[in-house]
């Protein structure tokens, strides 16, 4: 029986003990969750003003150049969404047949390369160089840097589908301010970003197609009319 009350007797100042240490212990907790949550809140808002940084559009516009004469009366300008530079294989490490050999879509598009050479009309008046994009690269982002020259962000990314009319000023609406005709054949990316900008505008829906083929076709049974 003593030996009973004595176990008793531990076992009681074991759980005592225990319930002591729970307030201390759940403060404990408590200090690590709230710790936990502050250091998340830290890493979302350093992520938040670091990588989607917002943009701010500049609403000035640059006046026309009076009496400015273009060299040429007509420009075709061809813009080919989602070109590797191997395609066309600017940097070639590997010879013709070794390239095709292990990578088949190297040197895809000879047509840039045989214009640079002379092949094609082109002469020493072309130049093939490589341009290294930032992200994002989706279409409508890049369509923006490329006749902005600004820089997209990644909260444009958002509007990728339903793309608003440009405010900026941009090349586009420089060439309408100058008097120039200007006609849009293909994606209808260009049509939402210079609703009022294109003198003439085809567009062709570039996500509702069953294809990959449906905007070319449709530039290409286009464009010996329009150039006219």
């Amino acid at each position: 029986a003593y030996c009973q009350v004595r176990r008793a007797m531990a076992q009681r100042e074991k759980w005592l003990e225990e319930q002591r240490l729970v307030p201390a212990m759940r403060r404990e907790c408590g200090v690590k969750i709230a710790a936990v949550l502050v250091l998340h809140v830290l890493a979302v808002t350093s992520f938040a003003s670091g990588f989607l940084l917002s943009r701010g559009q500049v609403a000035d516009v640059s006046p026309t150049v009076e009496g400015a004469r273009p060299r040429y009366d007509k420009v075709v300008a061809i813009v080919v969404d989602a070109l590797r530079s191997d395609f066309v294989c600017i940097a070639d490490e590997l010879g013709a047949e070794e390239a095709r050999g292990t990578r088949r879509h190297r040197k895809a598009l000879p047509v840039f390369r045989e214009l640079c050479e002379g092949g094609g009309g082109g002469g020493s008046g072309c130049r093939l160089l490589e341009f290294v994009a930032d992200a994002p690269t989706t279409t409508m982002q890049r369509l923006k840097g490329l006749t902005t020259g600004s820089l997209p962000t990644f909260v444009d990314i958002g509007s990728s589908l339903s793309a608003r009319a440009l405010e900026e000023d941009n090349l586009v609406r420089q060439l309408k301010l100058h008097g120039r005709r200007v006609v849009h054949m293909g994606d209808d990316t260009w049509r939402d970003l210079f609703p009022e900008d294109f003198s003439q505008s085809f567009p062709f829906p570039s996500l509702d197609v069953n294809d990959l083929n449906t905007v070319d076709d449709g530039v290409e049974a286009l464009l010996g009319v329009s150039t006219k």
